[in-house]
């Protein structure tokens, strides 16, 4: 069973890597990111850990709000995901803001060291999610505040190519342990993990691909990228083929329309020392 975990992570991991160059090409992470951001109610001055903070989405909007007095640390288990974010810290020159490489469910913090621990599009890749979010516990103060995102099912163009994916044989290579498409989903794992006052409520934006081309560029910047490595290379060209076709019958003026939803839910954790998550 650890063997099966690690090689999971490690999946994950190297999945990411590859897709860290160009990784959020439509800007749909950073999109929701703020608005996760905005829902967590960070004041200045605050101690906030985002966890699988890929390049940034939470990471940047969590360090404007927290100000220079404040400290943000994104952690992620990508090393070169890491590496990238870090350049851009250094580029934007901000001292309250820094990321390390780390495994969720094995941070490397002290017990009430966070006000806020946010989690954007992270929680279905963990192997072990009920330890990931004892850790979230652990690291938060009493009264501190939980904040997830994570996909539900939408209008998005993946989502529509549905049947296409299942006929040759992709799903998210793998990657997607946790099926948390639905509110109540998400609720459950939030009020498992023993948050008081939890609430879940979705969000959507669109967003236009120009061209087919950059759709497919959009999705090798992405872990979706993780089910087309699977195929072969003619298999992966009549997929993109079939797909594009898949577009053109729904293009709309000006592109490419691609509706995503998103859930976000929140807790807290309990103020009473005594209160744990649930045996």
């Amino acid at each position: 069973m650890q063997d099966i975990t690690l090689d999971r992570k490690e999946h994950v991991a190297a999945v990411f890597g590859r897709a860290a160059p160009t990784y959020d090409q439509l800007g749909q992470f950073a999109f929701f990111g703020r608005r996760l951001v905005e829902a967590t109610h960070l004041t200045p001055g605050a101690q906030v850990l985002d966890v699988a903070a890929g390049r940034g989405a939470v990471l940047f909007a969590a360090a404007e709000c927290v100000g220079p007095e404040g400290h943000v640390i994104g952690i992620d288990i990508s090393e070169s995901m890491a590496e990238a974010t870090a350049t851009e810290i250094q580029r934007r020159r901000l001292s309250q803001a820094e990321i390390r490489t780390m495994d969720a469910e094995k941070l490397e913090f002290r017990p009430a060291s966070f006000d806020a621990v946010i989690c954007s599009f992270g929680a279905m890749f963990f192997p072990r999610l009920d330890r990931a979010l004892s850790e979230f516990r652990r690291v938060l103060r009493p009264g501190g505040v939980v904040a997830i995102s994570t996909w539900s099912i939408s209008s998005s163009i993946w989502d529509g190519l549905r049947e296409l994916r299942r006929r040759y044989g992709i799903e998210e290579g793998g990657l997607v342990i946790n099926r948390l498409r639905q509110q109540e989903d998400v609720l459950s794992v939030l009020n498992q993990a023993g948050l008081a006052s939890v609430e879940a409520w979705t969000d959507e934006a669109e967003f236009t691909f120009a061209s087919e081309a950059e759709w497919w560029d959009a999705v090798w910047s992405e872990g979706m990228r993780a089910g087309l490595e699977s195929l072969d290379p003619d298999v992966q060209s009549r997929f993109r083929a079939e797909a594009f076709q898949y577009l053109r019958e729904s293009r709309q003026p000006g592109g490419f329309p691609d509706r995503r939803r998103a859930i976000f839910a929140r807790g807290l954790n309990p103020r009473d020392p005594q209160t744990g998550p649930p045996r």
